[in-house]
């Protein structure tokens, strides 16, 4: 059984699959080595085109490893022995990699919405906010979603083909293996795909994935109340913002909005 990281292991609905032309380099620091080893795993078993090509278990050797690998991707536990923050950070100089703030505490979330290419994992880490990450990076990295690309989405059935409008869907929740697809209109689809596939598939930046069981389009958010984690949408519905998606939904829709 793995250590350090207290992972919440349940079976992703796939493995991740993107093709790319060379591996992404990634460098890992924690001041827990299992915890090191348990992220290295998760890596390796489900992220095939990232490569581990360091680790380091406090500041001063992670910014040698820095320098020498130059990682495309680092993840960062701030709690670093009696280092707090990731002021250390500061000394890379252009900090030209994502950074995935790996942490069980809260207040690592305020730091990693300063770094400019941040996300966010809270421990014990589940896997499938771990892909969410990993797949938002690979997407960001190669420019696949773009606001203002296909508009139209094909779902096959039995019944036969229909399309989709993106910039009517509000929202998309999960029922089991399926997903139920709400429209602006009031009319609603169930699609016999499971909301991490469809995601994908659909592959735009309007739609973030607020919890495990509901996708929001980003377009049709009236309101967010903090306080709450809800969000109130156009069809005058109300989604919940799961706590452990709050910092990179922040980050994300800050961005969005601009």
């Amino acid at each position: 059984m793995l250590r350090g990281l207290s992972l919440n292991l349940v079976a992703p609905n796939f493995y991740c699959t993107s093709i790319m032309p060379e591996s992404i380099k990634v460098m890992v620091v924690d001041d827990e080595p299992p915890a090191i080893d348990a992220l290295c795993f998760l890596l390796k078993k489900y992220c095939r085109e990232m490569e581990v090509v360091a680790t380091a278990s406090n500041p001063e050797d992670a910014l040698v490893a820095i320098e020498e690998h130059r990682p495309q991707v680092l993840f960062l536990d701030i709690h670093l022995g009696n280092t707090k923050d990731i002021s250390w950070l500061d000394k890379v100089g252009k900090v030209d990699f994502d950074v995935v703030i790996v942490s069980a505490f809260n207040d690592s979330m305020l730091e990693s919405l300063k770094l400019w290419k941040s996300y966010y994992l809270l421990k014990p880490i589940d896997i499938n906010e771990f892909l969410d990450v990993y797949e938002r990076i690979v997407s960001d990295r190669n420019g696949i979603k773009r606001r203002g690309g296909k508009e139209k989405y094909l779902v096959k059935s039995r019944s036969g083909n229909f399309e989709l409008q993106l910039s009517e869907i509000v929202r998309m929740e999960a029922e089991g293996s399926y997903a139920n697809v709400f429209l602006l209109n009031g009319r609603n689809h169930c699609i016999s795909k499971n909301l991490r596939l469809l995601l994908s598939e659909i592959n735009d930046e309007r739609f973030f994935r607020v919890s495990r069981s509901t996708i929001v389009n980003l377009n049709h958010i009236q309101s967010v109340d903090n306080n709450k984690h809800m969000l109130t949408l156009a069809d005058g519905t109300s989604v919940e913002l799961a706590q452990r998606r709050k910092t990179n939904f922040i980050k994300v829709y800050r961005t969005f909005i601009e």
